[in-house]
């Protein structure tokens, strides 16, 4: 694993035919917090309301921002790490990249060795079945005082995961399954490694 203060550098990719999976990531900014304002956080929201009142739900965002503040960053770094751990050796190669933006102040786990679509898909929405779904799932089984903790986790991670959720449609509607995807490109093995092992 590697920290990185600023973009990633472009991998050395050697793949045949090989394609960016996303051109211009400033434009899936713009569309995902579209997506997340309009789309994602009403439909987290009427699943929590059919169990839950509004005080439970919104009663992380009236906390103090002494509390608040802490609360988000600690899930912005949960939810990378959970990209992280999804990587291939669990995000300990040389590969795995644990990196911010400093003038978008994003945080980000990156990987640059190369995988298979199905791990990039995993990568991509492990942090949105772990963090969003099961705080929803286990609510009611938990003491009162804690649902408003989880639902701000589960909206806030819901949110977070827009991206995500788009990258992860654009692989499955663009890259083959066969496909080897190394950083941000995809492609497939050229004819000397053809005899390799694949990528998990």
């Amino acid at each position: 694993m590697r920290f990185k203060y600023g973009m990633p550098s472009e991998v050395d990719c050697h793949l045949e035919n090989k394609t960016k999976i996303v051109v211009d990531y400033s434009r899936v900014h713009v569309i995902g917090t579209v997506i997340a304002i309009f789309i994602v956080l009403p439909a987290i929201y009427i699943a929590w309301r059919s169990m839950w009142s509004n005080r439970d739900i919104f009663g992380v965002f009236d906390q103090p921002p002494e509390i608040f503040l802490p609360l988000t960053f600690s899930i912005v770094i949960l939810h990378e790490f959970i990209h992280l751990i999804a990587h291939p050796q669990a995000g300990m190669s040389n590969e795995s990249i644990v990196g911010m933006l400093p003038k978008r102040l994003v945080f980000y786990a990156a990987y640059q060795g190369e995988q298979s679509r199905r791990r990039l898909i995993i990568t991509l929405m492990s942090p949105l079945v772990l963090l969003t779904i099961p705080p929803f799932l286990i609510a009611p089984w938990v003491t009162p005082s804690v649902v408003p903790f989880l639902a701000g986790l589960s909206i806030l991670n819901g949110m977070a995961s827009t991206g995500d959720m788009m990258l992860t449609y654009k692989v499955i509607r663009e890259v083959p399954p066969d496909a080897i995807c190394h950083g941000e490109y995809f492609g497939f093995s050229t004819t000397n490694d053809h005899n390799s092992s694949k990528p998990t």
